[in-house]
């Protein structure tokens, strides 16, 4: 279950945070992380276990091809980024553009998580500007069921390349009267473009 909390960062603003937590999260989208992302999830199946498990990747999709220096290789992107298609078939939780920041242990110096880069702010750790354009929704589908549509709508033109819209609408989701609403509530789907 998602949760709020006040941190401070190594920046030593205070902030909030949106926090998850997840059975298993992978770090890394690569043909690897992604691979073990879905034996995982297939390992649970098998044993007839629930386990929500995540993948971090810091490349804006998966399979992004990177700068390689010149050499020549097969498209592994192409590889990578069907495999992220069966790894959500398997039910993985993708989420692209998102680099693992830092390694948080607990105070026996096992690992807790993870703390995934800061988007949204600005280097002096200001929050998104005034001037980026957008706009929320939340329409109910159907009178006679609790279906509803939600959304969170950023404008193409937002300045500060560190903004997320993805962390924008966990905040907005987090609103007192968006909340109330979603609680105790299961996406059928999602989408983002």
């Amino acid at each position: 279950m998602a949760t709020r909390r006040i941190v401070t960062p190594l920046i030593h603003v205070n902030m909030e945070r949106f926090v998850d937590e997840a059975d298993v999260v992978v770090v890394g989208g690569g043909p690897a992380g992604t691979a073990a992302a879905i034996k995982i999830k297939q390992l649970a199946e098998a044993a007839g276990k629930e386990l929500r498990v995540c993948l971090v990747e810091k490349s804006a999709q998966m399979g992004m091809p990177m700068d390689n220096h010149g050499n020549y290789v097969v498209r592994l992107g192409h590889v990578v980024n069907w495999l992220g298609e069966q790894a959500e078939a398997a039910g993985v939780e993708l989420y692209p553009g998102y680099a693992a920041a830092e390694v948080l242990y607990h105070e026996d110096g096992s690992v807790k998580g993870i703390a995934t880069n800061d988007v949204g702010i600005a280097k002096d750790g200001s929050p998104k500007d005034k001037s980026t354009y957008g706009g929320s929704f939340l329409y109910h589908l159907n009178e006679s069921s609790p279906i509803i549509a939600i959304g969170f709508v950023v404008g193409l033109d937002f300045t500060n390349p560190y903004l997320s819209p993805f962390r924008e609408f966990q905040k907005f989701k987090l609103h007192p009267s968006i909340r109330s609403t979603l609680e105790g509530g299961k996406s059928c789907s999602s989408s983002s473009t």
